[in-house]
């Protein structure tokens, strides 16, 4: 899939059930991430996520399984 793909996949999603704007933006960082990496796999710290997001660890692994459980990302 490619970057368009994915968030128009985000946006028909969140219109149906709102995500919140927290777990939009976690999205969107990890989308831009991914972007930056050339759309490749990358290892990122939940301590990175949170500090550069100003969000609590416990708020990025709630949002994380989410997403997860959601199939808008894949985690290891």
């Amino acid at each position: 899939m490619n970057e368009s793909e994915l968030i128009r996949q985000f946006w028909e999603y969140n219109e149906k059930e709102p995500l919140g704007a927290v777990a939009t933006a976690l999205y969107f960082f990890l989308l831009e991430i991914w972007k930056k990496n050339e759309q490749n796999d990358f290892s990122l710290s939940d301590t990175e996520t949170c500090e550069l997001l100003k969000i609590t660890r416990p708020t990025i692994i709630t949002l994380r399984q989410k997403l997860v459980t959601l199939g808008m990302i894949q985690y290891q």
